[in-house]
């Protein structure tokens, strides 16, 4: 299991994976949706759209369902995380 966060994203508009949820949490939800909602993605492999999440004054970044990462020159995106049953979890 992987311990990587999205802190950062690859947004498809200026192809540039600078970008970090700090400009992103602050936006009217509007603004977020037309400027940004659809149009960003992994910040390594560049291939599951990520979505932005605001829960209980918390903010994080997270891949849609059952998207899922590539491989990048060979190498398996750090951000890809194992999945565990609900039995498992518990």
């Amino acid at each position: 299991m992987s311990d990587y966060k999205f802190d950062t994203f690859y947004y498809s508009k200026d192809k540039s994976n600078e970008h970090n949820l700090a400009e992103i949490e602050a936006l009217d939800d509007n603004v977020y949706v037309e400027t940004y909602k659809g149009k960003i993605y992994c910040p390594y492999c560049k291939i599951p759209q990520l979505s932005l999440v605001k829960k209980n004054g918390i903010s994080f970044l997270r891949t849609y369902p059952n998207q899922m990462h590539s491989t990048v020159n060979g190498k398996m995106c750090p951000y890809t995380f194992d999945t565990a049953s609900n039995r498992i979890v518990q």
